[in-house]
């Protein structure tokens, strides 16, 4: 019976409460609309798309027994398969109970089903897995590229009396799939190999059985320590690797159209899995790798949170009010690159990470706009936004970051340089969600030392988060960095959001609020011209100390250092000094230390008895007639002239202009260089020879 066929009648004797679980369980079926009969379900449930979504879908063990029963191929029974899954430390009635427990799990969702005692795989599972378990496509997939005669030809290399060719492609693929089905077939014509051949089909099963111990199918990465392509062409091993390939062919255990070229040959999976060890056993991993824990101070952790989460915020502040001040460039192709971010990060004295991270955030939750030039400026919700509650904000960025696919503070993909804000689709890395989730479900203060084995536990539990190695530190640093995981442990603010998938998260309100300062507007002064805010700065104070002084710490206090350059740069920017004095008294209780005020005065005394004015030309003259004359010329009005001394007037108009304009009116005006000398010298013919 084909697989369709029986699966049609497994759908039929299903009641109607059990077909409802069924499509509830792979809603792929009704993604468009609903089927219109069992023919018709049974059609959307072998379709690949959802065949691979309901496979990586499933923990481990069902993942290892689907792909282990792939592996066994057709004549398919609950004992074999029992009895080639390893029993991970369980004995014989256990390891059996198990075994069909998730073979029910996988039925569930139509991964397979049962016709009596011969079992059935869904015909999807071999477009969605190209090799399961490394042993390669089975022959009876790959006999569909290749002639009726080719697979004729193959029977008959068996050199087998028994075997009957039949004439029908059908009949043919199904007598050659049976046949190859049996190991001892298959293990008999190979023992009447060349001792070289034998050689190269030994090893190559070797190789074979490696990779089953050690490499999961679909992480789709060969351990590093594996030569997989030498560094130089070997052409002894490609002799012998062709010599065998031949053989193999001539003697029907391959499938080949080819006679020439053997660079798209594929060893049927059944002729591989003859040769196998005998003791070899597919994995079964059915016990979850637990993470090594530590224990942990509950108070301690919680407090190191509430310390991560203020700066975390502080940091998000300083860059989002640095970009109002300047706005980004953007890179051609789009996205803010390493350049600019590094700017940002200095200007804000915020390290790359947190600066990028900010960014990111900010954009998600609505800070940004697109200026005329391409730019990025803080939009207008900004300014409302930074006047919130520091809780109130601290929620809005930490829901965020919860729901990211990617993490925001990866700045390379694949070794080349990542622009932040640069689109990306789910990625390769593990996002916040998976981590507290898993966190979550270890209970309540449960502190783990390594994220590696944290995302290890995800990826038992569902194949849709197997990640390349290495990637999972970059998730856990921003955990701690935003206070959702601290010393390993999930804090308040982490479970929060595990437990709440909505953006209005009352626990999460309620906890940033203990653990953040209170919005503070009123500063206090050191002896050695500090401010120090003792909270969370209001908007206003920061921009005036952010306009007067040099911030140098942030968090649960904020310090901002007052200089005569910083005064200088106030001063420069507009502002003057009997504003600024009025100001920072009225953000004070106490009076203005005296240091402070002198040196505002002192700055303000000082400043501006340099006056630099623009130029673009200079006129001297040591008749102070003429200069009067030429400033009250009416047609020169347009070159911008103004006296700035007796015999001195600076135009604004450039140098080629003014002496145009000049000549015009009736001036002689001579042209000098920067050194005062003639900027045009007579240049003589040179005297002829003789």
């Amino acid at each position: 019976m084909e697989p369709g066929d029986a699966l049609l009648d497994w759908l039929g004797g299903l009641e109607r409460e059990e077909v409802d679980d069924l499509v509830a369980r792979r809603p792929d079926v009704t993604l468009t609309s609903k089927p219109r009969d069992l023919g018709d379900l049974a059609r959307r449930l072998m379709h690949p798309y959802g065949v691979v979504g309901a496979f990586v879908g499933m923990p481990q063990p069902g993942r290892d027994l689907i792909e282990a029963a792939m592996g066994l191929g057709s004549g398919l029974d609950l004992d074999r398969l029992a009895e080639f899954l390893d029993r991970d430390g369980n004995d014989a009635v256990i390891h059996r109970r198990v075994v069909q427990s998730w073979w029910e799990a996988a039925r569930s969702a139509a991964l397979c089903w049962d016709a009596g005692t011969r079992l059935y795989l869904n015909p999807g599972l071999y477009q969605t897995i190209g090799s399961p378990l490394w042993l390669g496509r089975p022959a009876s997939l790959l006999a569909e590229a290749v002639t009726v005669p080719v697979l004729q030809r193959a029977m008959r290399g068996w050199s087998d009396h028994a075997v009957q060719v039949p004439s029908r492609r059908a009949d043919v693929v199904t007598a050659l799939a049976a046949y190859l089905a049996e190991p001892d077939h298959v293990r008999r014509i190979v023992a009447r190999a060349p001792e070289p051949v034998l050689a190269w089909i030994t090893g190559h099963a070797d190789s074979v059985a490696h990779l089953i111990r050690t490499v999961p199918v679909l992480l789709l990465e060969v351990p590093e320590e594996e030569e997989v392509y030498p560094d130089r062409f070997d052409r002894a091993a490609y002799l012998a690797e062709r010599q065998a390939l031949d053989w193999l062919t001539e003697n029907g255990l391959i499938l080949s159209e080819s006679t020439y070229s053997r660079s798209a040959t594929h060893i049927p999976a059944e002729v591989t899995r003859a040769m196998l060890p005998p003791t070899l056993r597919a994995p079964f991993r059915v016990h979850p790798p637990m993470p090594v824990t530590t224990p942990v101070d509950p108070g301690q952790a919680e407090s190191a949170a509430a310390a991560s989460v203020s700066d975390f915020l502080a940091a998000v502040m300083a860059t989002l009010e640095s970009v109002a001040r300047t706005p980004l460039t953007q890179l051609k192709a789009g996205g803010v690159g390493a350049r600019e971010l590094a700017r940002l990060a200095k200007a804000a004295t915020v390290e790359p990470a947190e600066a990028r991270m900010a960014v990111e955030l900010g954009y998600r939750i609505g800070l940004f706009d697109l200026a005329a030039g391409g730019s990025i400026v803080t939009s207008p919700r900004f300014e409302q936004w930074r006047r919130l509650q520091p809780a109130e904000r601290a929620a809005e960025l930490l829901h965020q970051w919860f729901h990211v696919d990617v993490a925001t503070s990866v700045d390379s993909d694949g070794g080349r340089p990542l622009p932040a804000l640069t689109r990306r689709g789910p990625g390769w890395l593990p996002n916040p969600a998976l981590l507290l989730d898993t966190l979550a479900g270890l209970g309540q203060d449960v502190a783990v030392v390594s994220a590696e084995e944290v995302f290890a536990l995800a990826a038992w539990g569902s194949g849709e988060y197997e990640r390349p190695r290495g990637d999972a530190e970059v998730t856990w640093a921003e955990a701690h960095r935003l206070g959702a995981i601290s010393h390993g442990r999930l804090s308040r603010i982490g479970r929060a959001l595990s437990e709440h998938r909505s953006e209005d998260i009352p626990d999460l309100l309620t906890a940033l609020t203990d653990m953040l300062p209170a919005v503070e507007a009123n500063i206090l002064f050191g002896s050695d011209l500090t401010v120090v805010v003792p909270g969370s700065p209001a908007a206003g104070v920061v921009d005036l100390l952010d306009a007067m002084a040099t911030r140098e710490a942030r968090g649960a206090a904020s310090t901002w250092r007052i200089s005569a350059d910083t005064i200088r740069a106030a001063l420069d920017a507009g502002h003057d000094v009997d504003t600024l004095l009025e100001d920072l008294a009225a953000l004070s209780d106490k009076p203005l230390p005296q240091a402070v005020t002198y040196l505002l005065r002192d700055v303000g005394r000082r400043y501006g008895h340099l006056e630099v004015q623009p130029a673009g030309a200079v006129l001297v003259s040591e008749d102070e007639a003429l200069v009067a004359e030429v400033a009250a010329t009416r047609s020169l009005r347009a070159l911008g002239l103004r006296q700035v001394a007796p015999t001195v007037l600076a135009a604004a108009a450039p140098r080629p202009e003014v002496l145009a304009k000049l000549r015009s009116a009736g001036f002689l005006p001579r042209e000098l260089d920067e050194h005062g000398a003639p900027a045009v010298r007579l240049i003589r013919p040179a005297a002829a020879d003789g």
